[in-house]
């Protein structure tokens, strides 16, 4: 299974703070009231300085997993 983030993207989210957001399911958004164990991804740079990462929230920050350099 894949999650295509531009897919999730282009749906707004919606009033109703009950549901699961699209937001809530997008691995490259970067929550606004993270909670502990929330993770996300980065992709930022140009070739040969291009970076993946890989983060989860933990005890009030951002902890960086992995990272990749293509």
């Amino acid at each position: 299974m894949a999650i295509r983030a531009a897919k999730i993207a282009t749906v707004t989210d919606s009033a109703e703070v009950a549901l699961i957001q699209p937001s809530d399911l997008n691995p490259e958004s970067v929550p606004s009231s993270p909670q502990d164990g929330d993770v996300r991804t980065e992709r930022t740079g140009t070739s040969p300085n291009r970076f993946i990462r890989l983060y989860v929230y933990d005890s009030g920050d951002w902890q960086l997993l992995a990272e990749r350099q293509i």
